[in-house]
């Protein structure tokens, strides 16, 4: 059994030496980067014809400890019957800051197009801002909550909104060779 460990020892830092020949990269290469997934409700106060309901996935990727890009689509949820094919499709850029260990500040603003669901929303370019909370109940699943503002340009349809939603944050595990990522 001694050899047999002995054996495996040397393979496995024979392996580990000769890694960079055999991949092209070492262990020292491989980073970390934050990721979050999030699903969102959110609601549209002022309309053509009542509330409007909304619900979305948002995927952000971290470009540094708090700085993300992102993107996001939504589709109607609720509403009046005409509202069955409201839709948006948006990217942008976010920030998050941790206020203590379990809460943090997010805020971002995006940009994309959106319409349907008899919504006047001219040629569809839409901008959405949104600033809120997120509270993590585990190391990796937050729920948040957030306000913020729609509006269609040029200016045809423009709302408040309100968000709730679920999250989860984890990692990734990049190849980085001198500040380059082949990400």
């Amino acid at each position: 059994m001694k050899i047999l460990l002995t054996l495996l020892l040397a393979i496995g830092l024979g392996i580990q030496a000769n890694a960079q020949i055999f991949l092209g990269f070492s262990a020292d290469d491989i980073v970390a980067k934050k990721r979050s997934q999030r699903a969102l409700y959110e609601t549209y106060t002022q309309t053509d014809d009542g509330l409007t309901s909304v619900f979305g996935f948002i995927f952000d990727s971290y470009m540094t400890e708090n700085y993300y890009y992102a993107i996001s689509i939504y589709g109607a949820v609720g509403g009046n019957e005409k509202r069955g094919g409201y839709g948006l499709a948006m990217f942008g850029l976010g920030y998050n800051y941790p206020l203590t260990r379990t809460l943090y500040f997010d805020t971002n603003f995006m940009i994309g197009s959106g319409g349907g669901g008899y919504l006047d929303a001219g040629g569809g370019a839409v901008e959405h801002f949104q600033y809120g909370f997120q509270y993590f109940v585990t190391n990796r699943w937050f729920v948040e909550a957030g306000v913020g503002h729609l509006r269609y340009n040029p200016n045809l349809f423009s709302t408040p909104i309100y968000t709730l939603g679920v999250g989860y944050r984890n990692l990734r595990f990049l190849v980085d060779r001198k500040g380059k990522s082949n990400d």
